[in-house]
């Protein structure tokens, strides 16, 4: 269980990771990794063996209680399964057998998401849980619109804390420490790597790394970490990032 910080949060399963979110997060990559194997095995019995791995990684993201990282997860895998379907008929067969997987599973799920619903029934304010981090962070963003607060610094409850934490979002991080400047040299990235990243349905050594990398784009969303150097999803994201930008020239080596 996860060690209780602010409040008792004693019920939170974290596994080996100090906090659930972390958890979360780590089994959300699990869910599209998973996946990935299943629809590159070419045995049935391994295709099972990975649905069940994958029923079990799924279940941990229900546990952990994260609801960004089981969305965005299910999210990632969605899109890659569109990206593996050659014409309609199979895109029906995946449907299918993940309606009635899902249809056997979702009593057991169900039964185990109690902490989950919980965190949904209490979310209160335009932006739930991160109301008060969002409307402070937006304030100041309207002061220093141009370079942002700086690095490492986030506002709560109008205090000025200077540290580790983020705002509760990567990307308004980055739009909040960084300012405009910092968020459009990091849309010029992230543009430059949709444009060295080809043939996605044809590669699938490529989409090995780069669901993975959309994943946490889309978590991050959610969850601030992309600033934050320490933490292992910060160190994945830019890793990967790095990998991705410079993947047509590692393909041509190879």
């Amino acid at each position: 269980m996860m060690s209780p910080e602010d409040g008792d949060v004693s019920w939170d399963f974290s596994a080996i990771f100090p906090h659930s979110m972390w958890l979360g997060a780590a089994v959300g990559i699990s869910n599209v990794v998973c996946l990935w194997n299943i629809l590159n095995c070419k045995k049935k019995i391994s295709q099972i063996l990975w649905t069940c791995v994958l029923l079990q990684s799924i279940y941990l993201s229900v546990v952990s209680a994260s609801r960004s990282a089981l969305v965005a997860s299910l999210t990632t895998m969605f899109i890659l399964i569109l990206c593996n379907v050659k014409n309609i008929w199979k895109f029906l067969k995946y449907a299918i057998v993940v309606a009635v997987i899902g249809t056997m599973a979702f009593p057991v799920f169900y039964n185990n998401s109690q902490r989950m619903q919980n965190k949904i029934e209490s979310s209160e304010g335009a932006y739930g849980s991160r109301t008060d981090i969002f409307s402070d962070g937006f304030k100041h963003f309207e002061e220093q619109p141009i370079f942002g607060c700086g690095f490492a610094v986030s506002y709560r409850d109008g205090h000025r804390d200077v540290g580790r934490l983020e705002s509760g979002s990567g990307w308004l991080s980055i739009l909040f420490q960084t300012g405009i400047c910092g968020f459009t040299f990091m849309a010029f990235i992230l543009y430059n790597v949709k444009k060295k990243v080809k043939n996605i349905r044809k590669d699938r050594i490529l989409q090995f790394y780069l669901f993975p990398f959309i994943f946490l784009c889309l978590h991050s969303f959610f969850e601030g970490y992309l600033l934050t150097s320490g933490y292992y999803l910060c160190l994945l994201f830019w890793t990967l990032l790095s990998y991705l930008y410079t993947y047509h020239v590692i393909s041509q080596m190879k």
